[in-house]
């Protein structure tokens, strides 16, 4: 790879124009993102390959580059796979933007005029709601009355026809010359759909429009392996150990179809710091159970970016969750090995990988739970000023959901990633514990401290600057002068 990036080695383009469109594949999907589509424009066999690449590694690498700087691959697109990208785009939950389906129209229309159609062509066949919903977002349809004549009509209704039977009223005139480009298009080409997409918008409302092309939007999604939000947040629930189910090598559960991953594809790019992970990666590497592993671990991805609602416009958010479904992946692993016994690569190899990331994320959740309960008391308050700085942080990252560990020095949480994270969070917890029953013996309770302690006299500017740490110190100190344990600042 070295010597195709090398400006001292053979000259790129010529070295990727003799390579199997295959290998070309393989070697952008080793890329960042940004770096991909310069790539595949080198090889000839660029349609080909962009048609072949895996759907959401190409949504992903146009969302890098930028949708307008990716005109080439709109160009030449099939329209099930430009569907894919508006099925992402173009709702926001269950609603539909008007916003993105305008700039994706505009786009669509700047790649090729006669992809808009292909396209049009194609989503009406399958989805009878989504044109109307479209097009009735951006103009009104009038029909003319059987008993108006054409004269009156062009007096009484909007000026913009095509037959003298619709007429339109755009709701931002300046508009109308790509909605009337659009219309003009499907009039002279396909005139049947033109006038099912107008008669829908007559004699169908737009809430019942809206909840079919929802119905019909998740149901290609899911063929994607991209649930409801409702099915994503399973991926977060707890399992105990003996409920992560094994795959029998060559079982019926061994190859999961519908995908179009090349098997040596390992998204080693969104790894993180999960060693145990890669190890194991590294021994199964081109055997028949990766091919299952790399479904699974999309799958446990694409949960993830629907469960936590990651904005598709964030392409650096898009990575953060892909790198979280390593993470958590590698924390149930570790988990699961340390359980068994098992060789990395062998537990691996027999686990459904959905059942790790629950089995590490409920371990997790076991060891938060006495700092979970401690937070939900009614005298505690939200961002647990209670606790000392440091070990604050740290609770608040675990009380996430899923739970997530505190970078000191990045002064950001990250997901957990390995036993030695649960580990910690079992020792926060214990100081925790522990600090609490300290402080029970001690005068005033903490609980009150916001009532019975006055600040006056003190360096203190607010009640929340006295945590539990100070506090016992400061009842230690009074103890030794007085004899008597309480906090009195």
């Amino acid at each position: 790879m070295n010597a195709i990036f090398s400006p001292s080695q053979v000259n790129r383009r010529e070295l990727i124009e003799k390579m199997a469109p295959m290998d070309v594949m393989e070697l952008s999907l080793a890329l960042p993102w940004e770096q991909r589509l310069r790539i595949l424009e080198e090889s000839p066999a660029f349609p080909e390959i962009i048609n072949s690449y895996p759907v959401q590694e190409l949504y992903w690498t146009i969302k890098a580059v930028g949708p307008r700087d990716s005109l080439s691959a709109l160009r030449v697109l099939t329209p099930e796979r430009i569907q894919f990208f508006f099925d992402l785009e173009w709702w926001q939950k269950d609603r539909f933007s008007t916003r993105r389906a305008l700039s994706w129209m505009i786009l669509l229309m700047e790649a090729r005029e006669d992809k808009l159609l292909e396209w049009a062509t194609y989503i009406h066949r399958i989805d009878k709601a989504l044109l109307p919903l479209l097009f009735r977002s951006f103009f009104q349809v009038i029909k003319r009355p059987d008993d108006m004549d054409i004269q009156e009509a062009r007096d009484a209704l909007p000026p913009f026809t095509l037959d003298d039977v619709y007429y339109i009223r755009f709701h931002n005139v300046e508009l109308q010359p790509l909605w009337g480009r659009f219309l003009a298009l499907l009039f002279s080409e396909r005139l049947d759909i033109y006038r099912d997409v107008m008669e829908s918008i007559l004699w169908e409302t737009a809430t019942e429009q809206m909840e079919a092309a929802y119905r019909w939007r998740n149901a290609r999604l899911s063929d994607h392996g991209i649930p409801e939000y409702f099915q994503a947040i399973d991926i977060f629930a707890h399992v105990k150990r003996t409920c992560v189910r094994r795959v029998n090598e060559g079982g019926a559960d061994a190859v999961v179809a519908g995908n179009d991953l090349p098997i040596s594809f390992v998204p080693t790019l969104y790894m993180g710091g999960a060693r145990t992970l890669i190890n194991a990666i590294s021994r199964l590497k081109g055997t028949t159970a990766m091919e299952r592993i790399i479904h699974e671990w999309i799958g446990v991805a694409n949960k993830i970016i629907v469960a936590k609602s990651i904005d598709i416009d964030e392409p650096d958010m898009l990575l953060d969750a892909l790198i979280e479904a390593s993470s958590l992946i590698n924390l149930g692993l570790e988990c699961h090995v340390r359980d068994t016994g098992d060789p990395p690569h062998e537990a691996l190899k027999h686990a459904v990988i959905e059942d790790l990331v629950r089995y590490g994320v409920g371990l997790a959740k076991d060891a938060r739970r006495f700092v979970f309960e401690f937070s939900k008391r009614p005298h505690v308050s939200g961002e647990l000023f209670e606790l000392p700085d440091g070990l604050r942080e740290r609770i608040r990252a675990v009380l996430h959901e899923p739970p997530r560990v505190w970078d000191h020095e990045k002064y950001r949480t990250r997901p957990l990633e390995s036993v030695i994270d649960i580990e910690g969070i079992e020792r926060d917890v214990m100081v925790v514990r522990d600090l609490l029953a300290v402080m029970e013996r001690i005068e005033p309770h903490w609980s009150t401290w916001n009532e019975s302690i006055s600040l006056e006299g003190t360096n203190l500017h607010h009640i929340h600057e006295l945590d539990l740490l100070t506090g016992l110190l400061t009842a230690l100190g009074n103890y030794l002068i007085t004899g008597i344990a309480e906090v009195i600042p």
